[in-house]
């Protein structure tokens, strides 16, 4: 039982606070809210000797009106959005939420007898005259509600815009309440709008939305900016080579949650564009047909090649490609492998010749092991067809395999290969003017790399496996130590 001064204590608390019978027990835990509810009745029927808080614009003994015009208005609008009368009196200070629906129906009948002229309200055929105080106050409040409408279609177009940016948002509704966060934090940002309206149009409370941005702040979820520091350092730590895809691998890698759609916002921000190619002058090593030539036996019955291998050391590429440097060239030559893109050899030299293609095949030879005697395609350039080149096949028991005359994509994977390695590494240099020792120096270093720190993205059984760097998902199946 409670006395009645401990009812009058509890009453006066809900007003001073603005709190519903509801929002008092869960905040109470007791009394129940029927009692607080009866209380209230009690007290406003002046059965009980509680005494209301006085407001400023009160006027004394007019039912309802102890609340200033601004908060009504500011209620009613809410309202008519779709917002609840608890959730309204709890952010305004109401202290009964019924009162809100009664202030709405107000609204709109003053609204309606302003547009009619009902009920003594002038009008232009019984001799009204502009600038009267009715018909002014009228006005007034048009064009309130219009600024209004106005502000609420311009807060939509921004949220909209927001949506906009993410193809998979179809509506506020459509995103988990952490994403709605990150979008309200970026309009509170960007529009200034509080958060007593972002969580109202995005219908969240106040605690679930404190929750999520506190997540949002934390290391799982880091803020806009230490995610874009992570996504620049990973960028600057493998050269600028990485585009979204394999920065999102890299990040998560380390630790870090990386969507893609926020790798690909966080590039865009920062002005991050992965490197890519530049049309140069071609070098052709074509001698004409100075020895007869092997078919192409990678070549398929509709025209298709394949490049595929079920292990390594079954199939080989190979070719020379071509870097000017400031001073000279630079000429690549790699044996490629099939399985999965390992340079198994290569050798760089000055000169183009007979010397740079043997002794790149001669140390891919060196690195088979017994009764392994894998295919080596290339194109029809002069250095596979000299003498030496063909003793050094057939003394390894090689299977050779040639591009058919003018199919330079016949031999598309190794050229994709050096295309890939020029725009990772050597574009950069040869445009800068770099040395040929420089460019020397460039290969060892991109070449290491590649095997053994660059990732790539591997199809087991099917599927779209995790990146790994070739060396190691070799080691993972057990192909090397």
């Amino acid at each position: 039982m409670y006395t009645e001064r401990e009812k009058v204590r509890y009453v006066e608390t809900m007003w001073a606070e603005g709190l519903t019978p509801r929002a008092a027990e869960r905040k109470w835990g007791t009394p129940s809210r029927e009692s607080l509810r009866r209380w209230l009745e009690q007290a406003e029927e002046g059965s009980l000797p509680a005494e209301m808080p006085r407001v400023k614009g009160r006027a004394e003994h007019a039912p309802h009106s102890r609340y200033p015009e601004a908060t009504k208005a500011e209620a009613v609008r809410l309202y008519g959005l779709g917002e609840k009368p608890a959730h309204i009196a709890r952010r305004l200070g109401i202290a009964e939420a019924s009162i809100i629906s009664v202030w709405s129906r107000k609204a709109r009948k003053s609204a309606i007898m302003s547009e009619t002229g009902a009920e003594g309200a002038p009008r232009e055929d019984e001799g009204a005259k502009p600038g009267m105080g009715q018909a002014a106050g009228s006005d007034d409040r048009r064009i309130e509600a219009l600024r209004a409408e106005l502000e609420e279609a311009l807060f939509e177009v921004s949220v909209y815009k927001e949506l906009m940016r993410d193809p998979k948002a179809a509506s506020p509704a459509s995103l988990s309440k952490r994403r709605l966060v990150g979008l309200g934090e970026r309009l509170r940002r960007d529009c200034g709008c509080s958060l007593a309206r972002i969580s109202t149009f995005l219908g969240i409370s106040k605690s679930t939305y404190l929750y999520h941005r506190a997540r949002l702040d934390s290391p799982s979820g880091m803020t806009d900016g230490g995610f874009d520091g992570a996504v620049a350092a990973a960028f600057a730590e493998n050269g600028g080579i990485y585009g979204y895809r394999r920065l999102k691998a890299a990040l998560e890698a380390g630790g870090v949650r990386a969507p893609e759609r926020r790798v690909r916002e966080s590039m865009a921000r920062q002005g991050l564009v992965a490197r890519c190619s530049r049309s140069e002058k071609r070098w052709s090593s074509y001698a004409g047909e100075v020895s007869d030539a092997p078919g192409n036996l990678l070549l398929g019955e509709h025209g298709r090649h394949d490049f595929s291998a079920d292990a390594p050391n079954e199939l080989w590429l190979t070719d020379i490609t071509e870097m000017r440097g400031r001073d000279g060239k630079c000429y690549l030559s790699a044996v490629v492998d099939c399985f999965d893109g390992k340079v198994v050899a290569w050798r760089a030299s000055e000169s183009p010749n007979a010397e740079l293609a043997n002794s790149t095949l001669a140390d891919a030879i060196a690195t088979l092991r017994e009764g392994q005697r894998p295919v080596i395609h290339s194109d029809r350039g002069g250095h596979y067809r000299w003498k030496g080149w063909i003793a050094l096949c057939e003394g390894a028991g090689l299977v050779r395999s040639m591009s058919r005359k003018g199919h330079s994509p016949d031999n598309a994977a190794c050229e994709g290969f050096f295309g890939r390695a020029k725009v990772e590494a050597f574009h950069s240099l040869v445009r800068a003017g770099a040395p040929v020792a420089e460019i020397f120096e460039a290969v060892a270093r991109y070449i290491t790399w590649y095997n053994d720190g660059r990732l790539k993205t591997f199809r087991e059984n099917g599927k779209k496996a995790t990146c790994e760097t070739i060396e190691g998902r070799r080691r993972r199946l057990g192909l090397a130590a």
